[in-house]
């Protein structure tokens, strides 16, 4: 029983192993971000999952896209086509960026951005608090208009862009593209937890206790 004790009380703290989710990307924006080299988005652990220019109607179906695009973070992201440069993006935890908002100009506020999804009208994002004009794409005009995406969605499927910042009208346009990067938590990493001090109090009486059975044996040999 004694051992047992002593045992509990040293290792039970060298136990207590915790672990935290950290993602892989280490380019991690906060809010829209203009004019970002496509470079610094790849290099910063992010991977492209999908692309098409903004011409492209009624394909291919959402769901596919979002089995394509599995990773927790998602970002949304627009440029001329073929650019080095990304014209825009923006980027939070996937929930966030498919955050089913209907119909409704009151966007889904997370990592900076007002996000908008439905899988039947629109998908796209604004600086936050930004306020939006979804017709179905949001087509307003005041406040941050480089900061704003929207790309049409129709009856579960991907439909054709319609803004890229400031640049509207790109329904049938071929010289912009749609691009959607994702990036995945990595494996999770164990630490260990600095003991508490009630920890201390029990690793402080197991080693005065420890020295007391060393002294008892050390005293009971002399005699």
């Amino acid at each position: 029983m004694r051992k047992s004790f002593l045992a509990s009380a040293l290792f039970g703290p060298a136990a207590l192993l915790m672990a935290f989710t950290a993602t892989s990307a280490t380019y991690n924006p906060v809010g829209p971000q203009t004019n970002v080299p496509l470079a610094t988005v790849t290099d910063g652990g992010w991977t492209q999952c999908f692309s098409q220019t903004y011409a492209v109607q009624n394909s291919p179906p959402l769901a596919s896209i979002e089995s394509q695009c599995s990773g927790t973070q998602l970002m949304l992201a627009c440029r001329e086509t073929g650019s080095p440069t990304i014209q825009l993006l923006a980027q939070a935890p996937r929930a966030d960026v498919l955050f089913d908002t209907g119909t409704s100009n009151t966007p889904h506020d997370a990592n900076g951005t007002g996000w908008y999804f439905s899988n039947s009208y629109s998908w796209g994002f604004a600086a936050l608090g930004d306020t939006l004009s979804r017709t179905p794409c949001d087509a307003a005009t005041s406040g941050n208009n480089n900061a704003r995406l929207c790309w049409h969605t129709s009856a579960a499927n991907m439909d054709y862009g319609y803004r890229c910042g400031a640049n509207t009208d790109l329904n049938v346009s071929t010289a912009y593209e749609k691009l959607i990067f994702q990036a995945s938590s990595s494996a999770p990493i164990a630490y260990q937890a600095i003991p508490t001090l009630s920890e201390w109090a029990r690793i402080t009486l197991a080693l005065l206790l420890l020295g007391a059975v060393g002294w008892y044996g050390r005293r009971r040999t002399r005699q």
